[in-house]
């Protein structure tokens, strides 16, 4: 819970919004968990050491029970940091609606009618977050990027599937093309690094330790529609640059940024990372870039703060093993110019 909230503490462009927050209406779940993140929020900009996040830990429990399960009395069972970034994500989205143009992805398929290439059926759907899988051929983050949108497979290559067809009037075997439409300021990538294994008449997770590459910058140019590709600036010059909005007191102003446009490469920003075997233990930790200097990182282990580089952050991608900290869900900032 800890690195989770240092992850979402860095986006600035969250500060404001959650700071203004106040509670109307009925009480609910989502206004219980903002309201306890905006004090939190307020608690860590003002201190001098380490604050606990109780209220939020205790709003967690009560609106998710899920997170109140102990495995003795008095110890509670560790629960995947992916799920409570997923229930705040979803909280904010709910309860302050500027925050959604902040994590959330439009994903556009198109399916081809194998007989008749005119006959194109879109449907769009919204995520938060990408799922990178990981198998025996991923070695880099785009091929798990490649994998999710089905790139450079072959017209022979490609999925059949059936769907409805209204020009048709029937259903058809149609190829299925998958783009994102809409890209958020923050795109978040999870690695699939668990998965179920049966032992013993027991279910356990079991963590895939297979390396994969994490890029500092990334391109999602070629996995854009048309439409939003035509939006994006691509400048060659600014492509080359390595910048980062600045989370200190050379932040940029979150209106002149409104003014800017996004040029389809995103910045590492903050990686939260697994140490451990399985989802059942083990422990999380992030890592938060503070400006535009690339070695300019801060490792945020509960209490304790440590500075580190972007060696140091690279060296995430999974070579130390099960015993050594592996990302497991990466933020990259859209670069904008």
């Amino acid at each position: 819970m800890n690195s989770s909230i240092q992850c979402l503490h860095s986006f600035e462009e969250l500060k404001e919004p959650l700071s203004k927050f106040i509670k109307v209406g009925a009480p609910s779940s989502d206004a219980n968990m903002i309201a306890s993140a905006r004090d939190l929020w307020r608690q860590i900009d003002g201190a001098r050491s380490a604050v606990a996040p109780n209220d939020l830990w205790q709003q967690l429990r009560t609106n998710h029970v899920r997170f109140d399960e102990q495995v003795r009395p008095g110890i509670y069972q560790q629960q995947d940091a992916e799920e409570f970034l997923s229930i705040m994500v979803q909280s904010l989205k709910t309860k302050i609606g500027s925050t959604t143009s902040l994590f959330e992805i439009e994903l556009e398929e198109s399916y081809t009618n194998l007989d008749d290439n005119t006959d194109v059926i879109k449907r769009k759907s919204v995520e938060s977050k990408l799922i990178c899988r990981i198998d025996e051929k991923t070695v880099h983050t785009t091929d798990s990027l490649d994998q999710f949108f089905v790139m450079g497979a072959s017209a022979d290559a490609k999925e059949v599937l059936s769907v409805f067809s209204q020009k048709a009037n029937r259903d058809v075997q149609a190829t299925k093309d998958l783009k994102m439409s809409k890209v958020p300021t923050y795109l978040t990538l999870q690695y699939a690094r668990f998965f179920a294994k049966r032992k013993e008449g027991e279910v356990i997770s079991v963590k895939i330790t297979k390396p994969v590459d994490i890029p500092l910058s990334l391109d999602i140019y070629k996995f854009c529609t048309p439409s939003l590709q035509s939006t994006l600036k691509r400048e060659s010059s600014d492509l080359k640059k390595n910048v980062v909005v600045e989370n200190k007191d050379e932040i940029m102003e979150v209106e002149e940024n409104k003014e800017k446009t996004n040029t389809g490469v995103y910045d590492l920003y903050a990686v939260l990372t697994h140490q451990g075997r399985s989802l059942q233990g083990g422990h999380y930790v992030a890592f938060v870039r503070q400006s535009s200097d690339e070695n300019d990182w801060l490792l945020f282990d509960d209490e304790k703060v440590t500075p580190k580089k972007s060696s140091d952050v690279k060296n995430l991608s999974g070579l130390g093993g099960a015993d050594g900290h592996i990302a497991y869900i990466c933020f990259y900032r859209a670069r904008l110019a």
